[in-house]
């Protein structure tokens, strides 16, 4: 046996151009679920309202005024 001298497949870029696009569509269902979230005035349930807290929390943090 030999070593090769051209690695077959995967492709490194591939592979960073596949994670950082999922990466952008899961922030981006987070960030708009966020938002309606945070714009929402009455919580109906207490799943809604630790949602909000969570939210509310993360826009502290990142100094975001809704």
């Amino acid at each position: 046996a030999f070593v090769p001298q051209k690695k077959h497949s995967p492709k490194r870029s591939f592979i960073v151009l596949g994670v950082g696009f999922f990466s952008f569509w899961i922030l981006l269902a987070l960030i708009l679920r966020g938002e309606k979230v945070l714009s929402r005035k009455e919580k109906e349930n207490v799943i809604e309202e630790k949602e909000y807290n969570f939210y509310n929390k993360l826009a502290s943090i990142f100094k975001v005024h809704i």
